[in-house]
């Protein structure tokens, strides 16, 4: 991709591990392997605020915006930072056991979910107090608030996945009230909530993933996936779910009608993409029309649902400039794509420009050529392919409300 169509650019001293955009699509934040973490406004092409720590508490595991945009949560090998984003000074720092592998705000920015060694456990944003606790046998990995904040789901390297009610505000007693706990024979690697916060996917490493109707308390579907599933992603509207294993096998899972939320379709696979190395990340962008896949390589592919490659990043610098992490922006307009590597770089791409730029000028060119029967330059290409690349240029059209080419 030329420089052109990176947004906004900056960098860390160290490889960087993680980066989260606010509910906006406004400020991003990213962390990194040194402990430093720089928020950025993307609309201003600004640096907000840095932080830097003032002794080695190694890398930064996860990031976190409340609902409001104004506090970042960041976790670390021995504790949680929260940060005021306007001034990037410390409003608290809480110790914990280990490794904070995960944080995640509740929707009401009122409360903090932290997940490490043992246990999850939820605070009070007002005075920093527990106010529920769930204990596990191993680390745990993830921890993931339904969109009402009425849920808490915790996952752990034992095997175990737990989701609680947690207390309200107003509620006299803090604790966990369980409400389903499932154990599988590896690490749950991975959670993710639908839209509407009925379902929850849970992938191990066992190779199976379990959807749950978290409010009749029971298992919907369980899938086997053949491979260790290590990342779960759901489109928009909650019809389907994206499931991405370390064989560098990608699925997409119809569970429902687009035009029905509430008919069960019955986990149809969609559409399987087979990679030639391990999948790291995936992640539908907020139309729920493309697919983003991190590969162990460092490379991102964005597939479109219907089975063909979008676009591709491909790093300049095969191991020092290797994506890390990824992140789409919340909400389709601006539809920028916000990429992590190792050499300490954070960039934010936007991909519609890339496809008015570079997609779109093809087309027209592509198009004129078969329509007109000029075949000089396109001698070689036979009819066939001259449709699948119109058929190609069609998709990121409809992905992207481009104007028809033609």
């Amino acid at each position: 991709m030329s420089n052109g169509f990176v947004q906004c650019e900056w960098c860390h001293q160290d490889a960087v591990q993680v980066v989260a955009w606010d509910s906006a699509g406004e400020k991003l934040a990213s962390g990194a392997g040194n402990g430093s973490i720089i928020v950025y406004d993307v609309t201003r092409n600004c640096q907000l605020c840095s932080w830097h720590p003032p002794r080695d508490t190694g890398k930064v595991y996860s990031l976190s915006w409340d609902s409001t945009g104004l506090q970042l949560a960041a976790g670390f090998g021995e504790f949680s930072l929260i940060l005021e984003v306007a001034s990037g000074r410390e409003l608290a720092r809480l110790q914990s056991e280990s490794a904070v592998v995960s944080i995640a705000w509740d929707p009401s920015g009122l409360r903090l979910a932290i997940g490490s060694s043992k246990f999850a456990k939820s605070v009070m944003q007002d005075s920093w107090e527990e106010e529920a606790r769930r204990a596990f046998d191993g680390l745990v990995l993830t921890v993931a608030w339904d969109p009402s904040g009425t849920y808490l789901a915790a996952s752990s390297s034992d095997g175990t996945l737990a989701v609680g009610r947690v207390p309200g505000r107003d509620e006299v007693e803090a604790h966990w009230a369980e409400v389903i706990e499932w154990g599988h024979d590896a690490a749950v690697q991975c959670l993710a909530w639908d839209k509407s916060g009925t379902l929850l996917a849970a992938g191990s490493l066992d190779g199976h993933v379990c959807i749950f109707e978290v409010a009749q308390e029971t298992v919907l579907v369980q899938l086997s996936c053949g491979a260790a599933a290590c990342s779960l992603s759901w489109d928009m509207v909650g019809s389907r779910l994206a499931v991405g294993s370390h064989d560098g096998t990608v699925r997409v899972l119809q569970l429902f009608s687009d035009s029905d939320r509430a008919r069960w379709t019955g986990a149809q696979e969609l559409v399987r993409w087979v990679h030639e190395d391990k999948v790291l990340q995936i992640g539908f962008d907020h139309s729920g029309s493309w697919i983003a896949v991190l590969k162990e390589s460092g490379a991102v592919r964005i597939l479109a649902t219907s089975g063909a490659e979008v676009l591709r990043w491909t790093p300049a610098k095969p191991k020092a400039g290797a994506v890390r992490t990824f992140a789409f922006t919340p909400a389709q307009n601006p539809m920028w794509l916000a990429l992590g590597a190792a050499d300490g770089a954070v960039r934010t791409i936007d991909l519609v420009a890339y496809s008015r730029a570079l997609i779109w000028p093809l087309g027209r060119v592509l198009w004129r050529a078969q329509s007109s029967g000029v075949h000089r330059f396109f001698s070689r290409l036979t009819p066939e392919v001259l449709r699948k690349i119109c058929s190609y240029l069609v998709i990121c059209q409809q992905a992207l409300d481009l104007p028809q080419v033609g």
